[in-house]
């Protein structure tokens, strides 16, 4: 069983992210919104934003297929990202080895690694490696 999030506000995040690994839950986290894992198909983006979503919004415009994106991923946007997926994965598994907690990586991080410290960062990618999924 999975769960896909992404920080925005939650205050509870670190909280639920150790409720879900205590039930067998396995968590596709990304922080600071979803919209990363989008961007990572195109670029690499490494600035901490603290929770707040702007900023990345903006570079995802500048995208092919998303100069009008508004979280709902179409058809012109989906054509945009078909054969990145990979792209988007090494540029995920990257922001895990600079994690700011350190000792991260190259595909984990370990207990001591407080998820809401991970900015940027997202798990996508794991969810999509259980699934067998490459697009």
């Amino acid at each position: 069983m999975w769960c896909l999030f992404d920080r925005d506000t939650h205050a509870e995040v670190d909280g639920a992210i150790a409720d879900a690994a205590r039930n067998g839950v396995r968590v596709a986290f990304s922080h600071p919104c979803f919209e990363l894992w989008l961007l990572l198909h195109f670029q690499q983006f490494e600035t901490q934003l603290g929770g707040r979503c702007g900023g990345l919004m903006r570079k995802l415009h500048r995208h092919y297929g998303f100069k009008h994106f508004d979280k709902y991923v179409g058809e012109e946007e989906w054509a945009a990202l078909v054969g990145h997926s990979d792209d988007a994965r090494k540029r995920a598994l990257q922001l895990v080895r600079q994690c700011p907690s350190g000792g991260c990586g190259p595909e984990e991080h370990p207990p001591h690694c407080i998820p809401t410290n991970r900015d940027p960062s997202t798990d996508v990618w794991k969810l999509l490696d259980s699934l067998q999924l490459r697009y």
